[in-house]
Protein backbone atom coordinates (compact mmCIF):
# COMPACT_ATOMS: atom_id res chain seq x y z
CA UNK A 1 0.00 0.00 0.00
CA UNK A 2 1.11 3.72 -0.16
CA UNK A 3 1.20 4.09 3.22
CA UNK A 4 3.66 0.80 3.47
CA UNK A 5 6.16 3.07 0.89
CA UNK A 6 5.80 5.87 2.66
CA UNK A 7 7.02 4.57 5.85
CA UNK A 8 9.52 2.00 4.67
CA UNK A 9 10.70 3.09 1.25
CA UNK A 10 13.12 5.95 0.73
CA UNK A 11 14.39 7.32 -3.07
CA UNK A 12 17.74 8.98 -3.63
CA UNK A 13 17.82 9.96 -7.25
CA UNK A 14 20.94 11.43 -6.36
CA UNK A 15 22.82 8.16 -5.15
CA UNK A 16 20.47 6.24 -7.45
CA UNK A 17 19.66 4.24 -4.52
CA UNK A 18 16.48 2.62 -3.44
CA UNK A 19 16.80 1.60 0.54
CA UNK A 20 14.21 -0.72 2.35
CA UNK A 21 13.57 -0.77 6.20
CA UNK A 22 12.15 -3.46 7.72
CA UNK A 23 11.18 -3.82 11.58
CA UNK A 24 13.60 -6.12 13.66
CA UNK A 25 11.49 -9.08 14.60
CA UNK A 26 10.99 -8.90 18.66
CA UNK A 27 10.41 -12.78 18.89
CA UNK A 28 14.17 -13.46 17.66
CA UNK A 29 15.11 -13.08 21.60
CA UNK A 30 17.86 -10.84 22.99
CA UNK A 31 20.64 -11.74 20.33
CA UNK A 32 18.59 -10.84 16.70
CA UNK A 33 21.15 -10.36 14.20
CA UNK A 34 18.10 -9.56 11.50
CA UNK A 35 19.30 -6.85 8.98
CA UNK A 36 16.93 -3.80 9.35
CA UNK A 37 18.02 -1.93 6.24
CA UNK A 38 18.36 -2.94 2.73
CA UNK A 39 19.84 -0.86 -0.39
CA UNK A 40 19.76 -1.35 -3.27
CA UNK A 41 21.62 0.69 -6.64
CA UNK A 42 19.77 1.73 -9.87
CA UNK A 43 21.23 2.03 -13.07
CA UNK A 44 17.65 3.09 -14.42
CA UNK A 45 14.41 3.56 -14.45
CA UNK A 46 11.52 3.72 -16.69
CA UNK A 47 8.33 5.84 -16.71
CA UNK A 48 4.92 4.85 -16.90
CA UNK A 49 4.55 5.63 -20.49
CA UNK A 50 7.47 4.04 -21.67
CA UNK A 51 7.42 1.45 -24.55
CA UNK A 52 8.60 -2.07 -24.18
CA UNK A 53 11.06 -1.92 -26.42
CA UNK A 54 12.44 1.33 -24.34
CA UNK A 55 11.62 -0.43 -21.54
CA UNK A 56 14.00 -3.61 -22.49
CA UNK A 57 17.20 -0.98 -23.54
CA UNK A 58 16.90 0.91 -20.24
CA UNK A 59 16.74 -2.10 -17.85
CA UNK A 60 17.02 -5.25 -19.58
CA UNK A 61 19.24 -5.74 -21.78
CA UNK A 62 22.24 -4.93 -19.82
CA UNK A 63 20.82 -7.46 -17.26
CA UNK A 64 20.38 -10.31 -19.29
CA UNK A 65 23.47 -9.98 -21.32
CA UNK A 66 24.86 -10.24 -17.42
CA UNK A 67 23.34 -13.21 -16.44
CA UNK A 68 24.02 -15.10 -19.51
CA UNK A 69 27.75 -14.22 -19.02
CA UNK A 70 27.16 -15.95 -15.18
CA UNK A 71 26.03 -12.72 -13.40
CA UNK A 72 23.61 -12.41 -10.91
CA UNK A 73 21.30 -9.65 -12.35
CA UNK A 74 17.73 -7.85 -11.39
CA UNK A 75 15.41 -6.11 -12.63
CA UNK A 76 12.88 -4.78 -9.86
CA UNK A 77 9.25 -3.67 -11.31
CA UNK A 78 7.57 -1.61 -8.73
CA UNK A 79 4.07 0.04 -9.07
CA UNK A 80 0.57 -0.19 -8.21
CA UNK A 81 -1.77 -3.43 -8.59
CA UNK A 82 -2.88 -3.89 -12.43
CA UNK A 83 -0.29 -0.76 -13.64
CA UNK A 84 0.88 -3.55 -16.06
CA UNK A 85 4.26 -4.84 -13.93
CA UNK A 86 3.90 -8.25 -14.96
CA UNK A 87 3.00 -7.45 -18.59
CA UNK A 88 6.73 -5.12 -18.81
CA UNK A 89 8.07 -7.98 -16.91
CA UNK A 90 6.87 -10.84 -19.34
CA UNK A 91 6.16 -8.90 -22.36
Amino acid sequence: TAKFAEEHMSLDPAQQTLSLAVKRREDFGVVNHQKEEFTFRFTGSVLHNASQESVYTTVGEEAVSAAVDGYNATVMAYGQTGAGKTYSMTG
